[in-house]
Protein backbone atom coordinates (compact mmCIF):
# COMPACT_ATOMS: atom_id res chain seq x y z
CA UNK A 1 0.00 0.00 0.00
CA UNK A 2 1.37 3.11 -0.68
CA UNK A 3 2.16 5.39 2.16
CA UNK A 4 -0.32 8.79 2.62
CA UNK A 5 0.47 11.83 1.14
CA UNK A 6 0.21 15.27 2.11
CA UNK A 7 0.51 18.09 -1.07
CA UNK A 8 1.78 21.44 -0.38
CA UNK A 9 1.08 23.73 -2.76
CA UNK A 10 3.05 26.92 -2.56
CA UNK A 11 6.53 26.78 -1.01
CA UNK A 12 6.75 30.32 0.19
CA UNK A 13 7.25 31.13 4.35
CA UNK A 14 3.72 29.46 5.24
CA UNK A 15 4.19 26.30 2.96
CA UNK A 16 7.39 25.63 3.59
CA UNK A 17 6.97 26.14 7.26
CA UNK A 18 4.25 23.54 7.78
CA UNK A 19 6.44 21.49 5.71
CA UNK A 20 9.25 21.61 8.16
CA UNK A 21 6.57 21.09 10.68
CA UNK A 22 5.13 18.06 9.06
CA UNK A 23 9.12 16.40 8.26
CA UNK A 24 10.47 16.76 11.26
CA UNK A 25 7.54 14.76 13.57
CA UNK A 26 9.87 12.00 14.87
CA UNK A 27 7.28 9.22 13.85
CA UNK A 28 5.28 9.84 10.63
CA UNK A 29 3.78 7.60 7.85
CA UNK A 30 3.13 10.11 5.61
CA UNK A 31 5.50 11.22 2.40
CA UNK A 32 5.27 15.20 1.94
CA UNK A 33 5.46 16.47 -1.54
CA UNK A 34 5.38 20.28 -2.51
CA UNK A 35 5.12 21.76 -5.88
CA UNK A 36 5.63 25.89 -6.34
CA UNK A 37 5.26 28.04 -9.94
CA UNK A 38 8.27 29.27 -8.68
CA UNK A 39 10.75 26.30 -9.04
CA UNK A 40 13.38 27.59 -7.02
CA UNK A 41 11.31 27.68 -4.13
CA UNK A 42 10.69 24.37 -4.58
CA UNK A 43 14.27 23.24 -4.53
CA UNK A 44 14.70 25.38 -1.47
CA UNK A 45 12.11 23.89 0.13
CA UNK A 46 13.66 20.58 -0.45
CA UNK A 47 16.93 21.18 0.27
CA UNK A 48 15.74 22.37 3.90
CA UNK A 49 14.33 19.53 4.27
CA UNK A 50 10.64 20.45 4.29
CA UNK A 51 9.28 17.95 1.58
CA UNK A 52 10.11 14.60 0.94
CA UNK A 53 9.90 15.23 -2.69
CA UNK A 54 9.35 18.38 -4.98
CA UNK A 55 6.57 17.57 -7.37
CA UNK A 56 7.21 19.26 -11.14
CA UNK A 57 3.65 19.80 -11.83
CA UNK A 58 0.76 20.46 -9.78
CA UNK A 59 -0.20 17.11 -10.86
CA UNK A 60 2.19 14.81 -9.75
CA UNK A 61 1.71 16.49 -6.95
CA UNK A 62 -2.05 16.26 -6.34
CA UNK A 63 -2.52 12.85 -7.38
CA UNK A 64 -3.10 10.33 -4.42
CA UNK A 65 -2.75 12.96 -2.10
CA UNK A 66 -5.29 12.62 0.79
CA UNK A 67 -4.73 15.75 2.24
CA UNK A 68 -3.84 19.25 -0.14
CA UNK A 69 -2.29 22.36 1.90
CA UNK A 70 -2.86 25.54 -0.42
CA UNK A 71 -0.03 28.01 0.92
CA UNK A 72 -0.65 30.39 -1.90
CA UNK A 73 -1.88 34.22 -2.18
CA UNK A 74 -5.47 34.85 -2.40
CA UNK A 75 -4.80 36.07 -5.50
CA UNK A 76 -3.62 33.02 -6.98
CA UNK A 77 -5.74 30.58 -5.16
CA UNK A 78 -9.29 30.59 -7.51
CA UNK A 79 -6.81 29.54 -10.62
CA UNK A 80 -5.08 26.98 -8.47
CA UNK A 81 -8.83 25.34 -6.97
CA UNK A 82 -9.78 25.45 -10.51
CA UNK A 83 -6.50 23.51 -12.00
CA UNK A 84 -6.83 20.95 -8.68
CA UNK A 85 -10.09 19.76 -9.47
CA UNK A 86 -9.56 17.04 -11.85
CA UNK A 87 -6.33 15.72 -9.76
CA UNK A 88 -8.28 15.67 -6.50
CA UNK A 89 -8.36 12.18 -4.69
CA UNK A 90 -11.66 10.79 -3.42
CA UNK A 91 -11.82 11.35 -0.09
CA UNK A 92 -8.88 14.67 0.15
CA UNK A 93 -9.15 17.13 2.14
CA UNK A 94 -8.08 20.68 0.75
CA UNK A 95 -7.34 23.70 3.12
CA UNK A 96 -5.68 26.62 2.62
CA UNK A 97 -3.86 29.34 4.72
CA UNK A 98 -5.01 32.39 3.01
CA UNK A 99 -6.04 35.57 5.06
CA UNK A 100 -9.28 35.62 4.10
CA UNK A 101 -12.22 33.65 3.44
CA UNK A 102 -15.36 34.27 1.41
CA UNK A 103 -13.78 34.41 -1.75
CA UNK A 104 -11.83 31.19 -1.45
CA UNK A 105 -15.22 29.18 0.11
CA UNK A 106 -16.94 30.52 -3.25
CA UNK A 107 -14.08 29.18 -5.23
CA UNK A 108 -13.93 25.77 -3.69
CA UNK A 109 -17.62 25.83 -3.87
CA UNK A 110 -17.36 26.24 -7.68
CA UNK A 111 -14.55 24.12 -8.32
CA UNK A 112 -13.52 21.48 -5.47
CA UNK A 113 -15.35 18.39 -6.73
CA UNK A 114 -18.42 16.61 -4.47
CA UNK A 115 -15.78 13.61 -3.79
CA UNK A 116 -13.41 15.73 -2.19
CA UNK A 117 -13.75 18.19 1.17
CA UNK A 118 -12.71 21.76 1.59
CA UNK A 119 -11.81 23.46 5.02
CA UNK A 120 -10.89 27.11 4.61
CA UNK A 121 -7.87 27.74 7.31
CA UNK A 122 -5.60 30.92 8.13
CA UNK A 123 -2.95 30.29 10.21
CA UNK A 124 -2.60 33.43 13.06
CA UNK A 125 1.36 33.71 12.54
CA UNK A 126 3.98 35.00 9.62
CA UNK A 127 6.85 37.16 9.78
CA UNK A 128 8.26 40.23 8.34
CA UNK A 129 10.53 38.17 5.86
CA UNK A 130 8.91 35.98 3.36
CA UNK A 131 10.44 33.03 1.13
CA UNK A 132 11.43 29.23 2.42
CA UNK A 133 14.49 30.78 3.69
CA UNK A 134 12.92 32.10 6.54
CA UNK A 135 10.91 29.38 7.25
CA UNK A 136 10.91 27.28 10.34
CA UNK A 137 9.62 24.39 11.91
CA UNK A 138 7.82 26.44 15.22
CA UNK A 139 6.59 29.21 12.88
CA UNK A 140 2.95 28.06 14.27
CA UNK A 141 3.71 26.58 18.16
CA UNK A 142 1.05 28.21 19.69
CA UNK A 143 -0.43 30.32 16.85
CA UNK A 144 -4.42 29.98 16.68
CA UNK A 145 -5.36 28.45 13.10
CA UNK A 146 -8.56 29.88 12.06
CA UNK A 147 -10.70 27.29 10.44
CA UNK A 148 -13.64 27.80 8.12
CA UNK A 149 -15.51 24.59 6.61
CA UNK A 150 -17.18 24.98 3.07
CA UNK A 151 -20.92 23.69 4.12
CA UNK A 152 -20.20 20.97 1.78
CA UNK A 153 -17.32 19.83 4.31
CA UNK A 154 -17.89 15.98 6.04
CA UNK A 155 -17.76 16.88 9.71
CA UNK A 156 -15.29 13.60 9.83
CA UNK A 157 -13.23 14.82 7.79
CA UNK A 158 -12.87 18.26 9.09
CA UNK A 159 -11.28 16.72 12.73
CA UNK A 160 -8.47 15.40 10.15
CA UNK A 161 -5.69 18.61 10.30
CA UNK A 162 -2.10 18.62 9.91
CA UNK A 163 -2.25 21.80 11.96
CA UNK A 164 -1.74 22.53 15.68
CA UNK A 165 -4.39 21.72 17.91
CA UNK A 166 -5.28 25.32 18.59
CA UNK A 167 -7.84 25.80 15.97
CA UNK A 168 -10.85 27.96 16.40
CA UNK A 169 -13.73 28.05 13.66
CA UNK A 170 -15.21 30.94 11.95
CA UNK A 171 -17.32 32.09 9.51
CA UNK A 172 -16.47 33.74 6.06
CA UNK A 173 -18.15 36.67 7.07
CA UNK A 174 -16.32 36.80 10.70
CA UNK A 175 -12.65 36.25 8.81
Amino acid sequence: MAQPRIAIIGTGLIGTSIGLALTSRKSRNYEVVGADRDRGNARQAKKMGALDREAGSLEEALTGAGIVILAVPVQAAKQILQESARFLAEGAVVTDTCSTKADILRWAEEFVPAHAHFVGGHPMAGKEKSGPAAATADLFKDATWAVTPSPRANEGRRSRRPWPRRVHGRGSSLH
